[in-house]
């Protein structure tokens, strides 16, 4: 399993949370295992670093609070970027993300700001590419160490608040926690699509059931028929349980009505022959009678068309005459048509006149115009040349006044190099003063210590001389001064220094005498800038203010500077004024120049014009020569009266042509008439000749009567009886395909149902555990498990974890309850009777556990840094050992284990430390205590 560990080995940050500046975390500096603590103030940001380790690896932080674009420090400078770095080892593999979320930053270039996009880069160290784009490292990341976030964070991070509402939650709330750490999310889909799909065939079941029971409501029964009560109580009813007792019925129904339908056919046949033979006779009764009245019509229209005929006949003789009148118009109108071309040149020419007379008054005021824009241009020249000569002398005004405010800008320049120098002598003379003032109090320690030395050498050689009198015997040579005889021996004193402390503070008088020496060369040095820069001084303000005193040199020179700059915003004031002169100057010369050449314009194109309205003056008079010749060789006055006269004349000879053809037709129509009534009564005097006609034709009538009433009565009949048959035949067939259809739906609904009560856990009488529940305690028991080796040991053996077999009742969800065993006494209670510290010891091993196994149901994959966050405050002295000593042994192999705690206890135990102090501007920032 080494060889799947993960382990970060640096993280960056920069205006990230309370972080405003970019900071940096080597935990490579912390060892590759053991404990260290994360302390520092409340809000400093102890819990961000390891949210800057989950948001480098996944873009989201370890808890659900914040989101990614609220990570941007409030306290960071605008123009800082937002980012986080973090270089880990997986695999024995070094990785690098730099991660950045969405914030909102100063544009670069420009003012305002701009949105800065999330992304992120993978980078590789054995030379692939790097991944881009933060869903796709957050993909890479997940792939490459085979766990999502919120895997990592449960395995990485241990919070009190979480592993303590782990370990107190009900089966529902710890189902939830299960469901997005183990995955098992497909199986709770599972529990709810087949419960959703037994209630949606219980829908269909009752909805076909209520379709079936519409078509009962709508069969149709004869009161007279024997099974007419039973249907309606049927009708009666809400639900049908046996759907053949109606499918047999309405058979019953259909076939009795077909067989009074058969009935009535017969008897409509009976009648349909008797009314045919009543409908013969009347028939031939009618055609006599009409015969009849035909052949009086036809008499009476002979004689009124024979009288017609010879009147016509004279009108045809008369329009026959009118040919040549009609053949004289058709030459007239030829002749007329001939002269229209003449007619349309005449028109021609008056709309060239036309034209030239418009465009002659066109031009006419186009010349007026000009005139008067010619006029304005002049006395604008006029104007504009008068002030241009005023201004002939401003260049010179402009270049005096630029001269004198150089003079100004050099003389205000050379007080501001003297004000500046005389500020820099204040600062050297108190330099100078300190040297000096340095230079005295080393020289005082200096004469101290060699007066100091003198005494000591003087008490060594003492002393020297008393170790050597302690040698001396009488009769002895002294080894100094060679004497036999030692009246007087050297005594040895107590308060004599050593060899030691006199070179010592011989060492100490030579390094006085070395910083005297230099102290007083930095004087000197001061000294003479002194001088050097008084002379300066002095020299250049004679220049400019004359003689004076060197202690009133500051202020004259302020005074004069002052004086200066206020004749200098004078003088630029008034070059102001001469620049905007200069300017409009420039801008008149430019203007004249413009409308000179507009003037020469205007009088090139005067000119044009009164030669182009001379050009159309001769036209107009042409066309008028023209004009005059064509009128006098036609009959009108213009083309439209020509065409009206033609036009008079083709309805003249139309008329005529008309009138002949009319009189024709009218002739030979009236003449059609007569033969054609002739026929008609020899044809009709044929058909009165039948023998079997009855006399009373009106009895006829009233049998013929009688007869359709009864036909249609039968006929109504059929058709009602019809209509209910084929709605009957209808329904049965519905109703027989809806009971085929509500079967199936049964079945399919029992066995859905069945499986839904089985995996939501609502079997009767049976514990609710649903099929992800199962699931899930299988994850359980392995969690139990494995809290259970460190509780044990924690507690000294006193507490073990159980999970509750049967829930507190049978009502609600149960199968993922607690339960602790007490060994001390034998009894097993709920996890919830827990004190604080016990409590605590419980979820601190529950959370352990929960991390070994979603590690081990990952793929093996181990993640060599953890994190617990606070809850040791409620633990008493031995507690607190038991739950540090198994976190020491979470360190074993290369695994560290950071406790982020700010409570003194931890504090003394734990020597490797990461400290976040928060600053009150600025942000917070990391120091690492090895």
């Amino acid at each position: 399993m080494g060889g799947r560990n993960m382990k970060p080995i640096k993280l960056t940050v920069c205006a990230f949370g309370p972080y405003a500046e970019k900071v940096s975390i080597d935990f490579e500096k912390l060892g590759e295992k053991g404990l260290y603590l994360i302390t520092g103030d409340t809000g400093a940001g102890k819990t961000t670093i390891f949210d800057a380790i989950t948001f480098a690896l996944y873009g989201e932080a370890s808890g659900n609070v914040r989101e990614a674009n609220m990570f941007r420090s409030k306290y960071a400078k605008e123009d800082t970027p937002t980012f986080v770095e973090l270089t880990f080892l997986y695999q024995n593999n070094q990785y690098h993300i730099r991660r950045n979320p969405e914030y909102i930053k100063k544009k670069e270039k420009r003012e305002g700001f701009t949105t800065q996009k999330a992304d992120a880069v993978l980078t590789f160290f054995d030379g692939r590419a790097p991944i881009t784009k933060s869903k796709e490292v957050t993909k890479a990341v997940t792939k490459l160490i085979g766990i999502d976030r919120n895997q990592f964070i449960q395995i990485a991070m241990i919070a009190q608040g979480d592993f303590l509402k782990l370990l107190l939650c009900k089966t529902e709330e710890r189902s939830k926690i299960f469901r997005e750490i183990f995955n098992t999310k497909p199986y709770f889909l599972f529990q709810d699509r087949v419960k959703v799909e037994s209630n949606n065939l219980k829908v269909q079941y009752d909805d076909i059931n209520k379709s079936i029971m519409q078509y009962v409501k709508n069969i149709y029964c004869d009161e007279q028929y024997e099974c007419y009560d039973y249907l309606e109580h049927i009708k009666s009813l809400y639900t049908i349980d046996n759907v053949e007792d109606i499918t047999n019925l309405i058979k019953q129904i259909i076939e009795k009505s077909e067989s009074e339908l058969s009935n009535l056919k017969n008897n409509f046949v009976i009648i349909e022959q008797n009314l045919e033979k009543i409908n013969k006779l009347i028939g031939k009764a009618e055609t006599v009678s009409k015969a009849k009245n035909d052949i009086q019509k036809a008499k009476i229209i002979l004689q009124q068309k024979e009288p017609i005929l010879h009147e016509l006949q004279s009108e045809a003789e008369y329009a026959q005459s009118q040919l040549s009148k009609r053949d004289e118009l058709a030459i007239a109108i030829e002749t007329a048509n001939k002269k229209l071309v003449d007619y349309d040149e005449l028109e021609q020419k008056n709309s060239i006149k036309n034209r030239n007379i418009k465009n002659m008054k066109i031009l006419q005021g186009t010349l007026q115009n000009d005139n008067v824009i010619l006029k304005q241009l002049e006395q604008t020249l006029f104007h504009e040349k008068m002030s241009f000569n005023d201004l002939k002398e401003i260049e010179k005004v402009q270049s005096k006044l630029e001269l004198q405010k150089t003079e100004l800008e050099n003389k205000r320049e050379i007080y501001r190099e003297i004000y500046t120098a005389i500020k820099k002598y204040n600062t050297i003379v108190k330099e100078y003063e300190i040297a000096k003032q340095k230079y005295k109090n080393v020289a005082n320690f200096y004469t101290n210590k060699q007066q100091q030395f003198t005494k000591m050498q003087r008490a060594f050689f003492d002393e020297q001389a008393g170790i050597l009198a302690t040698t001396l015997k009488q009769g002895e040579k002294c080894p100094v001064c060679g004497s036999l005889e030692h009246p007087q021996i050297a005594v040895l004193t107590t308060q004599a220094p050593t060899k030691q402390e006199l070179e010592k503070c011989k060492n100490d008088i030579s390094e006085y005498e070395n910083n005297m020496h230099q102290l007083s060369d930095i004087a000197a040095e001061k000294r003479g800038k002194v001088k050097t820069l008084q002379h300066n001084i002095i020299e250049q303000s004679k220049k400019m203010i004359g003689e004076c005193d060197f202690e009133c040199i500051s202020s004259m020179i302020l005074q004069k500077g002052k004086q200066t700059a206020n004749e200098l915003k004078v003088l630029e004031c008034q070059l102001d004024e001469v620049y905007q002169k200069v300017q409009k100057k420039i801008n008149l010369e430019k203007s004249i120049l413009e409308n000179e050449s507009k003037q020469l314009q205007i009088n090139e194109k005067i000119q044009y014009i009164e030669k182009d309205i001379l050009v159309l003056k001769n036209e107009i008079e042409n066309n008028d020569i023209q004009i005059s010749k064509l009128k006098n060789n036609l009959e009108y006055e213009n083309k439209q009266m020509a065409v009206t006269n033609i036009l008079h004349m083709k309805e003249q000879k139309n008329n005529i042509e008309q009138q002949i053809q009319q009189t024709k037709k009218a002739f030979e129509d009236c003449l059609a008439i007569i033969e054609q009534q002739k026929t008609t009564i020899n044809a009709l005097k044929t058909q009165i000749s039948y023998d079997d006609i009855p006399e009373d034709i009106q009895q006829l009538f009233k049998e013929q009567k009688q007869l359709v009433i009864q036909k249609n009565n039968i006929q109504k009949n059929i058709d009602a009886i019809n209509v209910h048959d084929n709605s009957n035949k209808n329904i049965l067939q519905q109703i027989q395909n809806y009971a085929n259809k509500m079967e199936e739906v049964k079945q399919k609904y029992s066995l859905t149902k069945s499986i839904s009560d089985t995996v939501n856990g609502k079997i009767s009488g049976k514990d609710k555990v649903t099929l992800e529940t199962y699931i899930q305690m299988t994850y359980f028991e392995s969690i139990i498990a494995r809290a259970n080796v460190r509780f044990m040991l924690m507690s000294n053996g006193q507490y073990e974890l159980k999970r509750k077999e049967e829930g507190l009742n049978r009502q609600s969800q149960s199968g993922l309850e607690l339960d602790v065993i007490d060994h001390y006494n034998g009894t097993e209670r709920s996890v919830k009777t827990l004190s604080g510290g016990e409590s605590f010891k419980a979820a601190l091993s529950l959370a352990l556990g929960l991390s070994d196994e979603i590690q081990c149901s990952a793929g093996g994959i181990q993640i060599d840094a953890m994190f617990v966050d606070e809850g040791f405050g409620s633990l008493d002295e031995e507690s607190l050992n038991q739950a540090i000593n198994t976190l020491n042994r979470l360190t074993e192999g290369n695994r560290v284990v950071g406790i982020i705690s700010h409570i003194s206890e931890i504090k003394e135990r734990i020597e490797k430390q990461i400290v976040v102090k928060k600053q009150k501007i600025g942000g917070s920032y990391v120091v690492i205590n090895i």
